[in-house]
């Protein structure tokens, strides 16, 4: 009765997280990851809370995600094409060929940050 009440203790701890997203108990992966985290709040409830809140924050809020913008649907298709095209890679970098497509778009090159940031995908 005890591991019950315990169980139910640590489910409890889990439920807010739950609501928010952070876990996720309906699917194969949810449940597993759900399980790891009712085993290490049961051994260090604050590291589990820390951690817990540390998702929180790094999750965009649930229902609340923007939409891709035109000109990175248009970077990311190109970095896609570029990585499905072997012909393509003996030719230019992924850099080049998504230049390529953003001047095609008519739109600016990739500033410094973008190269930084979807060139290295």
């Amino acid at each position: 009765m005890r591991e019950e009440l315990k169980r139910r203790d640590l489910q409890d701890f889990l439920q807010p997280y739950v609501a928010k997203g952070v876990l996720n108990k309906d699917t194969p992966t949810g449940e597993a990851d759900y399980a790891d985290f009712l085993a290490l709040a049961e051994v260090n409830p604050e590291l589990c809370k820390r951690t817990l809140d540390m998702r929180v924050t790094l999750l965009p809020p649930q229902g609340r995600t923007t939409a891709p913008s035109k000109r990175q649907m248009v970077i990311l298709e190109a970095a896609q094409d570029y990585r499905g095209d072997p012909q393509m890679q003996k030719t230019c970098s992924c850099e080049a060929a998504i230049n390529l497509a953003l001047r095609e778009a008519g739109m600016q090159t990739l500033s410094e940050q973008e190269a930084r940031e979807y060139v290295i995908l």
